[in-house]
């Protein structure tokens, strides 16, 4: 761990130990005064331009009071110390316990995350510094990255219902992707990224893809992900997914209440926040490469559209 101590000497932190975590370059370091900081291997210098984003949002995001994974300054105040040609960025640790979000009493869960995704986004559109990173919308991903690039690897059945949802999806996300207002987004959405205690929520981490976006692309993700994927992601690895899932599909409209009770939605947004979750829907990449393409996420949608569509217009009322 001398490599470790040597970078983070930069921060000037009156070191406890290291311990290695997960997560590989990712290491949680404990203070002689008892404070708990998270040290993270970001990739090399060419990482530069996202990484300052990622401090200059992060530091406006706690500078405004919600609670954040910022990136704190080295004592000659910049934003990075390194190793060789690897980079590495210091976090405040943010407590935090796994949730149940897919039992009956899960309700009071997703509202509070819902209100915090919303405080977030109202934050973040108060930010008016320069994103050097990237821009993103929802029909860019679907239509100018996905399609071209796994379609020509599909066939048969798996193929035709996807261009089937793509057809049904293409002139709504047009519409999405020209009429809503951008503003920074944190894009990399999931419940693994989001530290909660119980019911409360306590905190945004791992805050290193911002980009230009719709606050839209990050709600749907935020949700869609909660169903489609196992484990950190997603659903709890032990379980009946079929169960889990329906225990989603009764809470998830209390996020969309929590939400727009302190941020409104647009009623452009709220029309197609269903069609939004489809998006996200389609096999992946590592799906496809195996030979493997499932349609069971997009078919479970499908199957409960008129039950999530419905909870969405109750939750997000005009």
């Amino acid at each position: 761990m001398s490599e470790i101590e040597a970078v983070l000497g930069a921060w000037g932190v009156p070191l406890r130990s290291i311990q290695q975590a997960e997560v590989p370059g990712v290491y949680h370091v404990y203070s002689q005064n008892g404070k708990r900081y998270v040290l993270k291997n970001v990739g090399g210098l060419d990482m530069m331009a996202r990484t300052e984003v990622q401090y200059r949002v992060t530091r406006h995001v706690h500078q405004a009071g919600i609670p954040i994974a910022y990136l704190l300054p080295t004592q000659d105040g910049s934003f990075y110390s390194t190793s060789g040609s690897e980079m590495f960025v210091l976090m405040p640790y943010l407590h935090g316990e796994e949730t149940d979000f897919y039992g009956p009493e899960s309700a009071p869960a997703y509202l509070n995350l819902g209100r915090a995704y919303g405080r977030l986004h109202a934050c973040l559109s108060e930010y008016d510094g320069p994103i050097e990173t990237w821009r993103v919308d929802i029909y860019d991903l679907v239509f100018n990255d996905y399609a071209p690039r796994w379609l020509p690897h599909l066939s048969g059945d798996v193929l035709s219902r996807i261009q089937a949802t793509l057809r049904e999806l293409e002139d709504p996300l047009q519409l999405l992707a020209t009429e809503l207002p951008v503003q920074t987004i944190l894009l990399d959405v999931h419940r693994g990224n989001v530290r909660m205690m119980g019911d409360e929520f306590r905190g945004f981490i791992d805050c290193d893809h911002i980009c230009i976006g719709q606050r839209f692309f990050d709600v749907v993700t935020a949700l869609s992900s909660m169903v489609r994927y196992r484990g950190r992601n997603g659903l709890p690895v032990d379980g009946d997914p079929e169960e889990q899932r329906a225990y989603w599909l009764s809470h998830f409209s209390q996020f969309l209440s929590g939400y727009h009770e302190v941020n409104p939605f647009f009623e452009l947004e709220r029309d197609h926040l269903w069609l939004g979750m489809l998006s996200c829907c389609f096999p992946d990449g590592r799906e496809i490469r195996d030979g493997v393409p499932v349609l069971e996420h997009m078919d479970w949608f499908y199957s409960n559209r008129e039950v999530m569509e419905r909870s969405i217009y109750h939750a997000v009322a005009f």
